[in-house]
């Protein structure tokens, strides 16, 4: 449907995966080595999540192609993982 060749559409799907194992491995290294790493990196990802929620929720945000709006989405998504790194800092220790 993306106008790619079977083999292509495999080829990429694999390279994307396996930017995903390398990036598991990389996280549990430098988390063992790294204080707090782990607890880091939760907001991030749930940061993440939540674009890729929002942006199935709201189809408008993949088909425009204005660099303001494209801003405007960049923005909101470090203002997201942002609050939510924030809201780490006030975590009680311990939970």
């Amino acid at each position: 449907h993306g106008g790619l060749s079977v083999k292509r559409a495999l080829l990429l799907n694999f390279l994307a995966g396996m930017v995903a194992v390398i990036g598991t491995l990389a996280s549990l290294s430098i988390g063992s080595n790294i204080q707090g790493f782990s607890a880091a990196l939760v907001p991030i990802t749930a940061g993440g999540f939540l674009y890729i929620a929002g942006s199935d929720l709201i189809p408008e945000l993949q088909h425009d192609v204005k660099v303001s709006a494209s801003i405007g989405q960049f923005i909101g998504i470090i203002l997201g993982v942002g609050i939510m790194s924030l809201m780490l800092l006030f975590e009680a220790p311990g939970q």
